[in-house]
């Protein structure tokens, strides 16, 4: 599926306060929308297979939801949200200008019915979910939205990003002792698992 969601305001029901660039110009407040989503591809399949086997499967596509990059502070003082960097004098970011990771799922079913006496079965089944063990990692937190490193100089956005971890999944801050590693500041997707289940059909 193709879609696009625009809106002027993400803050409903967010106990989070304000979120606006600027009090006294709303306008460039209107974008993607933070649960915007290009691209949504859902499936599955069944087999039925002779000797009593049953295998299905279910898959999901999720492209990246929109990251707003941030200053860090609220640098113009009209007591809104944090501000955006500038890309020129008086020119803001664009709301929502920049994509986290994509998502990607596929779990899987096999069944076995062994048929008893008067119509009963005996059902065993083995399910796994995310299959692949995919991380399914989003970009999360001021670490990795922030663009520019502290302290932000009021330039921040005329150049290319100076905070080292800005959309990275891993940290690469020369000076940390995780330098290297996956940030814990970003959120991880459910790990691997299977269970096993037997059931009587009567």
């Amino acid at each position: 599926m193709l879609s696009k969601s625009k809106s002027d305001d993400d803050n409903e029901r967010d106990a989070g306060g304000p979120q606006y660039e600027n009090t006294f110009n709303l306008d460039p407040e209107y974008g993607l929308a933070r649960l915007d989503r290009t691209h949504q591809v859902n499936g599955d399949v069944l087999f039925f297979l002779p000797y009593g086997f049953d295998i299905s499967s279910g898959f999901r596509y999720l492209s990246g939801r929109p990251i707003d990059a941030s200053f860090g502070s609220d640098a113009n003082g009209d007591r809104g949200g944090p501000d955006r960097p500038y890309s020129a004098p008086g020119v803001p970011f664009v709301r929502n200008g920049f994509r986290n990771e994509s998502l990607k799922f596929l779990n899987l079913r096999v069944q076995w019915k062994l048929d008893l006496h008067n119509d009963r079965k005996l059902i065993f089944s083995a399910e796994a979910f995310n299959v692949f063990n995919r991380d399914n990692i989003e970009l999360n937190g001021t670490a990795v939205t922030n663009y520019c490193a502290a302290p932000v100089p009021l330039d921040c956005g005329f150049g290319p990003p100076t905070n080292p971890n800005f959309l990275s999944l891993i940290d690469n801050n020369p000076t940390s002792s995780r330098q290297g590693q996956l940030l814990l500041s970003n959120s991880v997707g459910e790990p691997r698992q299977i269970q096993l289940g037997v059931r009587l059909q009567f």
